[in-house]
């Protein structure tokens, strides 16, 4: 079972249930989200595991992965506690994944 690089649909896709995933969680959790900082993430992630998967190369999973948003998110020129960043960033590495594998 090899990587198939999904589409622009597809992202839109995953794009909008982890919007509403990430709404309702703080909606319920008591707190704010703010789109501004996860989303850009969330599309770097999944553009930057994309590229790698589509290149037939992994992605890091783990701890790796947490090291590789907090390394992109520094290069992107995010704030030192970019953390919602960085969630969207592994979030959007991990359903590209996903959605290439099916």
């Amino acid at each position: 079972m090899g990587f198939n690089a999904p589409d622009q649909a597809t992202l839109e896709q995953y794009r909008n249930a982890a919007e509403k995933e990430h709404r309702d969680y703080w909606a319920a959790n008591g707190g704010s989200p703010n789109p501004d900082s996860f989303f850009p993430g969330y599309e770097r992630g999944w553009n930057d595991a994309k590229a790698a998967l589509s290149s037939g190369n992994d992605t890091p999973e783990g701890d790796d992965l947490a090291n590789w948003a907090k390394t992109r998110a520094g290069e992107t020129g995010q704030p030192e506690d970019s953390w919602e960043w960085e969630h969207g960033f592994k979030r959007g590495a991990a359903d590209v994944k996903q959605a290439g594998s099916q």
